[in-house]
């Protein structure tokens, strides 16, 4: 058996008819840049998540940096654990990231679907892998990301801000699509392109059954793999096991026709050793709306057969 970490092909054509009448009704319309659609599913995901405003902008990297250059901070505290461009986003916006010590704000990051505790203070959430998790946010603005193998992804790139502050949400509709028409300031082009957002309502009318069929299949998981610590949560954006034979495990998996994730993130930095370490141990599984239970099912034989149980 094959089973593919992430399969955007087979999630496709299982609805191939109503994208392709999506993408015709938008194109046959000419509606491609800051049109209904954009609005409808800015209106629906803000809904979603339980804020006042969600403004649709190119992608998640862009969002955190969005985020960072409105508020004008001088040093930005974030995590040693997430993905580069959490950090990235707040060097290009022209503030300093640093991992302890005093900061003017706070960008925290939650890793597949794992809350992480909110600081107090200034805070903005890097909610990329956290959709379904985050609901009714008291921080400052969450960003997301729209990237392909997310839990809501679009077929290319695409994210979101979401915010309760109305001034910041003017601001961001204003500062994505170069201040057109007024002399305010310089923006810039970060808008989600309105095919990708028509695709995304589609998608969005649909949550609640894919984060449901990735908390089935984390069960199984759990289930399977009798794991000590097996998670808790409701919402999967990876599921992650760790082993201190990660790299003979993922090759093992490898040859037997099952894609997975090596759970690492480089940093141009020095990490603590207790993050390196716990970076080099573990392992993100398949799992996806689209996996079947027969394929869950192989990938927790295998894994019992590397560790012969």
């Amino acid at each position: 058996m094959q089973v593919k970490f992430f399969n955007p092909g087979k999630e496709f054509k299982l609805h191939e008819k109503e994208y392709i009448k999506i993408f015709k009704d938008v194109r046959s319309r000419g509606d491609l840049i800051l049109r209904k659609d954009l609005g409808q599913f800015e209106k629906e995901f803000a809904k979603f998540i339980g804020t006042n405003y969600a403004v649709g902008v190119s992608n998640g990297t862009d969002a955190i940096m969005l985020c960072v250059k409105y508020l004008k901070p001088k040093r930005v505290k974030v995590p040693y654990y997430t993905f580069k461009a959490t950090v990235s986003s707040v060097i290009h916006a022209g503030a300093k990231p640093v991992f302890k010590g005093q900061a003017d704000m706070t960008i925290m990051a939650h890793i597949a679907g794992e809350l992480s505790p909110i600081p107090k203070g200034l805070v903005v959430e890097d909610a990329a892998q956290a959709l379904g998790a985050v609901k009714n946010p008291k921080t400052f603005a969450q960003t997301w990301s729209f990237y392909p193998a997310k839990i809501l992804g679009c077929y290319g790139d695409g994210g979101a801000i979401t915010t309760n502050d109305k001034k910041f949400y003017q601001w961001l509709l204003e500062y994505r699509n170069h201040f057109k028409g007024t002399n305010k300031d310089w923006g810039g082009n970060y808008r989600l392109d309105n095919v990708q957002a028509a695709e995304l309502l589609v998608k969005l009318k649909r949550i609640n059954k894919t984060l449901k069929r990735r908390y089935e299949i984390a069960q199984m998981y759990n289930n399977g793999l009798l794991a000590e610590g097996k998670s808790k949560r409701k919402v999967f954006q990876d599921y992650i096991i760790v082993t201190d034979e990660r790299d003979k495990l993922y090759d093992f998996l490898k040859k037997n026709g099952i894609e997975t994730m090596k759970n690492h993130y480089d940093f141009p930095i020095e990490k603590p050793k207790d993050v390196l370490k716990y970076e080099a141990e573990t392992l993100r599984l398949p799992i996806s709306e689209v996996h079947t239970n027969e394929e869950i099912s192989y990938i927790i034989s295998k894994i019992k057969e590397f560790y012969n149980v």
